[in-house]
């Protein structure tokens, strides 16, 4: 990250980095937040999927005086966010994007959609036990080099957990 210099900042508190020659994407957050991470969700070999971003590792690190620095480090989405693509910014000026065409076509929007679905699905019926993203839009869905579709930015949540609150919440109405 060059010491997370402004030049490798991607957006909010995530930067380029790059380790033993490979490119990452490195979100410098609290540990309050990273100890609210399912990390087996992302450690679990079964759960690896091609169109889930990958979580490679967390690190922490204490500064005299200081609160600790703690991030999580992912891989990493050449092609920045689907937002960037389809409301212009990144991806027409960025240095982290590699192609130089501004538009997706038809063809990869219809990939794009194809690639979050297959990963939703992953999420909610091959997983076990299932979770639900609970965040889903444009900013949080990255795109590699290939244009292949990552479903990132979890905000999740165990699928059980959460039909056990809307039931308390929503009790159904009485049988007529």
């Amino acid at each position: 990250t060059e010491d997370f210099s402004s030049a490798n900042l991607i957006e909010d508190s995530v930067f380029h980095g790059r380790l033993n020659g490979k490119n990452l994407a490195i979100k410098r957050t609290s540990m309050e937040t990273i100890s609210k991470i399912e990390l087996g969700l992302f450690y679990d070999a079964i759960h690896h999927h091609p169109n889930i971003i990958r979580l490679l590792g967390t690190s922490s690190s204490m500064t005299e005086g200081s609160e600790s620095d703690s991030f999580l480090v992912f891989e990493y989405a050449r092609n920045g966010s689907l937002k960037d693509w389809l409301h212009g910014g990144l991806a027409m000026k960025s240095q982290f994007i590699e192609s130089c065409y501004c538009f997706l076509t038809w063809n990869q929007r219809l990939k794009i959609c194809l690639d979050v679905a297959t990963a939703i699905q992953f999420m909610h019926h091959i997983m076990h036990p299932a979770y639900v993203h609970r965040n889903i839009k444009s900013r949080n869905v990255f795109l590699d080099e290939d244009f292949n579709a990552k479903v990132g930015n979890f905000a999740m949540a165990r699928c059980v957990e959460d039909r056990v609150e809307d039931q308390q919440s929503n009790p159904s109405p009485p049988a007529s």
